[in-house]
């Protein structure tokens, strides 16, 4: 319900592992939007992929196929389809922005709508992190609320010693650079592009 950068897509991939390892037949989900290949191509490499231009045709082939799960990247604004769970992920540091819906602000929804999901995915580090889960806990007493956080899984291949430049395209590039720096890299320049550049 947030614009964007907020950690669905690894949260998805995260989901789709756990499953998997479950022993259960799943699949992930993405609406084929011609601006976001390169989530597609990632939860492609990661997962078991249905891409359609409709969310119901998806469903229609995860039926098809005999999936137990299919775990939807996003489309909860899809009023059309009833699903079993319903996750939100905010960034901690961000939070709600200034609380208000595009364009005025960062939000697709109120956070009042939290009353309707099942759990809520915080991500990252805020010294604000009691009084945000006090906010949700006051709109919603039954969700379920988890913690997130980034790690480097190929720290031990990288040179601490060297010199960096950074290069993202992502929703918060804020949040790469700082995982870095929190891991003493020597930052010396960044190119950031847009979230989802077409390069």
């Amino acid at each position: 319900i947030y614009l964007g950068g907020t950690g669905k897509t690894p949260l998805t991939i995260k989901l789709f592992e756990i499953l998997n390892k479950l022993n259960h037949n799943v699949a992930t989900v993405k609406k084929d939007y011609s601006n976001q290949k390169d989530e597609q191509l990632l939860l492609h490499e990661k997962t078991t992929l249905i891409i359609t231009k409709s969310r119901k045709k998806a469903i229609r082939q995860g039926l098809d196929k005999n999936y137990d799960f299919l775990i939807f990247d996003d489309g909860l604004q899809e009023m059309g389809i009833d699903f079993n769970f319903k996750f939100v992920c905010f960034k901690l540091k961000n939070w709600i922005g200034n609380g208000k819906l595009i364009p005025a602000g960062p939000m697709r929804e109120k956070i009042s709508s939290l009353k309707k999901f099942d759990a809520v995915f915080l991500n990252g580090y805020s010294d604000n992190f009691e009084n945000i889960r006090d906010q949700i806990q006051n709109i919603n007493k039954n969700i379920k609320i988890f913690r997130t956080f980034y790690q480097i899984s190929n720290i031990e291949k990288l040179d601490i010693n060297s010199k960096y430049l950074i290069f993202s395209g992502i929703g918060n590039p804020s949040d790469f650079k700082n995982i870095l720096l929190e891991n003493k890299f020597d930052v010396k320049k960044e190119m950031i592009f847009p979230d989802h550049y077409k390069y």
